[in-house]
């Protein structure tokens, strides 16, 4: 999982998105499995965080789920902010159960990032001209 999270920040940095894409979802799948939920990601967000190695894979999932919001905000602006709402949750819940744990913040700030973005590209498509 951690592979395919890592190929898919080098492929954002070498400007291939689409592969990029490919390997955060490759990603999220492993998360999920590791995550032990095979429900829905408004499920899992309701989950507990209460062992170990699930908040490591809740961990894990917030941050593909935060890439795919990131990767989404300029081609699907409303797809990239649900993603974000649900890292910017995740996290969240994350950091009520241990709010001494710093990365639980980080992977907030970073779905906050995501949320902020994809509502700017959702405003400036509303705001374009039609060409008519």
């Amino acid at each position: 999982m951690y592979l395919y999270f890592r190929l898919g920040g080098v492929e954002q940095d070498e400007g291939t998105p689409q592969q990029a894409l490919v390997y955060f979802r490759r990603a999220l799948d492993v998360a999920i499995k590791w995550d032990g939920s095979s429900a829905s990601l408004n499920s899992r967000e309701r989950a507990a965080a209460s062992d170990s190695q699930n908040v490591n894979a809740r961990r894990v999932l917030v941050g593909c789920i935060w890439r795919l919001a990131a990767m989404w905000a300029d081609d699907k602006p409303e797809l990239a902010l649900e993603y974000a709402r649900r890292a910017v949750q995740i996290s969240e819940d994350l950091h009520a159960a241990d709010p001494m744990n710093v990365e639980s913040r980080y992977h907030a700030s970073r779905g906050y990032v995501a949320l902020g973005e994809s509502s700017i590209r959702m405003q400036s498509k509303r705001c374009r001209p039609s060409v008519s």
